[in-house]
């Protein structure tokens, strides 16, 4: 599944990917960094509405 990347017309990132910020870039299961122009990464939003993103690959690394 993963993120797209998208960008508006004046190149401002949207969609998901606009929550992903320099607090939240670490992948929990490999613990590198995620860039936005990674493919496979895939994000979640918890209940108290903070994003949290890793790379698809990891799943099986975070949550079993």
């Amino acid at each position: 599944m993963g993120l797209i990347p998208i960008s508006d017309l004046e190149e401002k990132t949207t969609g998901d990917w606009k929550f992903l910020t320099d607090r939240n870039n670490i992948c929990p299961g490999c613990g590198k960094t995620i860039y936005r122009h990674d493919e496979n990464v895939e994000h979640s939003r918890t209940r108290r509405g903070t994003h949290i993103f890793w790379h698809g690959e990891c799943t099986g690394k975070v949550w079993h």
